[in-house]
């Protein structure tokens, strides 16, 4: 399998700010991106016939976004109000020479709207800030150029925000609630069917939901040491789920569907002290999730708790280089409704050299330096049980040379406008 990505092009134009005490910031932009696929299998089957399956999948992302935040100081704090507008057009076109699976053309077109604003203000015992925010979401399928039944839809949704941070005795503290909403990825949305081998298909499900998210959060900060916690409730969360195909259930489908209720806790310790020429930053924490999945009539509990180190280090070296290693550690447990079985180890490291009074740099990066990325993971469904393990090409040696011309900072100050879709893109 193969993946060629166009030259993706993003312009921004911006306005910031101000009019005697009204501070404005704008932003105007537009995105165009794509990428092919194309993948050629050779099966061979002792008990079928030998086979090529042949299959390229084009897809095509076109954005504009525009968004106005205002801000103005009302008693004492500090009102904000502005909007958001963001329009995407996706076309998604698989085809499949030998006809095993269904070509098929899918065109998606979404229209976001969004008023919001926000009030922030400093008093005596700390500061305060409260937020609204307002969606409405328009959505049009088309599939091989027909409307698809039921699943152009609309949103309207409220999402608000509180926060309240303070010092005591010299630690400082920041308690959140936020409500947001992350909306399925446009694959995971298509309505194409792709061919993964003799015995496996992949679809997307339009008629999945928006996952609204409920989350508390506590931060406490202290000269070189961070405590974050949080505890999130994902409604409508999406995971994998597994169906037969209606045309040989030998065949097993790929899909998504929302799991009704998705609670998980995490938290992490991070210090960062400086001994020497030495800088090292150590985190450590954990996620754990309570997922419950029917399968087979029966209520799958999925629980295990991951665990995660990462160590970061930066040495200073004589002659003006800079060495850095990376440690990152992942350990096994339950991710929605995966089972990850294995402890996974990745090491990056690298090394930089600075001339010219810093016009010239020269850095060597090593990534996944031993291989460590990957691992296995179990995925229970009706009737089936899969292990899936991964070994991916991510051990990289990369060699970077930059001058700068212009050593003068930027005056950039755009903030950019619909960055939630273009993650979705």
């Amino acid at each position: 399998r193969r993946t060629t990505n166009d030259p993706a092009h993003r312009l921004n134009a911006y306005y910031n700010g101000t009019v005697g005490r009204l501070g404005i910031d704008f932003n105007v932009d537009f995105y165009t991106s794509g990428s092919t696929s194309r993948s050629h299998a050779v099966e061979t089957s002792r008990m079928q016939e030998d086979r090529v399956v042949n299959s390229e999948n084009r897809v095509r992302n076109r954005l504009a976004a525009s968004k106005l935040i205002l801000s103005y100081p009302v008693f004492g704090g500090e009102l904000s109000v502005g909007g958001e507008y963001v329009r995407t057009h996706r076309t998604d076109v698989y085809s499949n020479p030998e006809r095993i699976v269904p070509s098929s053309d899918m065109t998606a077109d979404e229209w976001n709207s969004s008023l919001f604003a926000e009030y922030a203000r400093e008093t005596p015992i700390g500061q305060f800030g409260v937020g609204l925010r307002y969606e409405h979401v328009r959505s049009d399928y088309l599939s091989d150029g027909r409307p698809l039944d039921g699943l152009n839809r609309s949103y309207n949704q409220w999402f608000p925000n509180v926060s309240f941070g303070t010092r005591v005795k010299g630690v400082d503290l920041q308690l959140a609630y936020t409500a947001k909403t992350q909306r399925p990825s446009y694959r995971q949305l298509t309505s194409n069917v792709y061919y993964a081998n003799r015995l496996t298909l992949q679809t997307g499900n339009p008629l999945l939901k928006p996952t609204l998210t409920h989350d508390v959060s506590l931060t406490a900060s202290w000269r070189i040491m961070q405590l974050t916690a949080s505890y999130r409730q994902e409604r409508d969360a999406v995971i994998d789920r597994t169906e037969r195909s209606r045309i040989d259930p030998k065949v097993s489908l790929i899909t998504y569907t929302n799991l009704d209720r998705l609670p998980l806790l995490t938290a992490f310790a991070t210090v960062t002290p400086t001994f020497g020429v030495w800088t090292p930053q150590l985190s450590a924490g954990f996620v754990k999730q309570w997922a419950e999945v029917e399968i087979d009539g029966k209520p799958v509990r999925y629980d295990r708790p991951i665990f995660r180190i990462s160590l970061n280090n930066s040495l200073r070296l004589p002659a003006g280089l800079l060495f850095m290693l990376d440690v990152r550690y992942r350990s096994k447990g339950d991710e929605r409704n995966l089972y990850l079985t294995d402890d996974v180890w990745v090491v990056n490291m690298g090394l930089t050299r600075s001339f010219f009074s810093d016009r010239l740099s020269v850095m060597l990066r090593g990534w996944d330096v031993f291989r460590g990325e990957g691992g296995g993971a179990i995925y229970r469904s009706p009737h089936m049980e899969s292990y899936q393990v991964d070994r991916y090409d991510s051990q990289e040696f990369e060699l970077t040379l930059r001058y700068r011309f212009n050593a003068a900072k930027s005056k950039y100050k755009g903030t950019g406008a619909g960055t939630g879709e273009l993650e979705r893109l």
